[in-house]
């Protein structure tokens, strides 16, 4: 039995022996090298240059004027002569706004709302007695409702809401935070 374990040893370090022996690393082929083409000849224009004219010849400094003598005012104010009124400026009407929205009552009607709703929540929280983080808030939430009234005039009704809405977020947030939950049950908040 020991005979046929060395055997099989020896027997199998031989096979090991002889499968090492077969494999070799293979290099790949070389690349052949790229050849850089050469550069086409260049066209060169000759340029003539004018010399530039010289600059001129520094002028002699000139005496200071001499002051006038001052002239007695006459007696009587000149005559004026006829002028004309200031021409008005013609003003003309700006274009048409272009509204894609249908029903431009209801959107400026919600656009209001909200507007109304964040000055409410607002008109609830007092200012001066916020923290500094707080009053930031208060103060984006003002921006903002003054920027969507600003665009409700120049009736650009989508950015005007989106401005509206966010400052009745905010100032809704705002009363949250600050008020305790009895306080907006009473307030109804």
């Amino acid at each position: 039995m020991r005979q046929l374990a060395t055997l099989t040893l020896f027997v199998s370090l031989i096979g090991a022996v002889m499968a090492c022996s077969r494999v070799q690393a293979r290099m790949p082929a070389p690349m052949p090298a790229l050849a850089t083409p050469v550069p086409p000849p260049r066209v060169v224009i000759p340029v003539s240059v004018e010399p530039a004219e010289p600059p001129p010849a520094p002028a002699q400094p000139e005496t200071p004027p001499q002051p006038k003598p001052r002239e007695t005012p006459p007696s009587r104010p000149p005559d004026r002569p006829a002028t004309t009124p200031p021409a008005t400026p013609t003003t003309e009407a700006p274009p048409p706004v272009l509204q894609t929205t249908p029903n431009v009552a209801e959107v400026e009607r919600h656009i209001r709302s909200l507007v109304g709703d964040a000055e409410r929540d607002l008109g609830k929280v007092d200012h001066l007695s916020l923290s500094r983080d707080a009053r930031e808030q208060y103060d984006t939430a003002r921006g903002f409702i003054r920027q969507a009234q600003q665009w409700l005039k120049l009736k650009n009704y989508l950015y005007a809401e989106q401005l509206a809405s966010k400052a009745a977020a905010l100032a809704s947030l705002l009363v949250k935070a600050i008020m305790p939950p009895a306080d907006r049950a009473a307030s109804g908040a």
